[in-house]
């Protein structure tokens, strides 16, 4: 399947500081969608470093709770199409492996 380019549009473009090991950024999608190209780019890395992290999309069960549906591992510096469940009560977070201390996150969405 080739995917047409202009069906996707820029929702997040975001930079980032990471204070804390472990720490992860919500990454807020303006309408529901089942694709999306994830492009995570760090100003220090090396030339070794492959991964940026990983991307967990939650499924919200009110206030308090939430069900971890998929969690992809993301290339560092390569834009990559993951599938997400397309529901309302859909959460994304990014969590970068613990070496990335600055961070470039560009999320384009499929239009449904």
């Amino acid at each position: 399947m080739r995917l047409d380019e202009s069906t996707f549009i820029k929702v997040h473009d975001s930079f980032h500081n990471v204070s804390t090991p472990g720490q992860s950024f919500p990454v807020v999608l303006s309408q529901i969608t089942d694709k999306a190209i994830i492009t995570v780019t760090a100003p220090e890395a090396t030339q070794n470093w492959y991964t940026a992290g990983y991307l967990k999309q939650y499924w919200s069960q009110g206030a308090l709770s939430s069900v971890l549906v998929s969690r992809t591992k993301l290339p560092l510096a390569q834009a990559i199409l993951i599938s997400l469940e397309p529901v309302n009560s859909s959460v994304l977070r990014f969590e970068p492996v613990e070496w990335i201390g600055t961070f470039f996150l560009t999320v384009e969405i499929r239009s449904l």
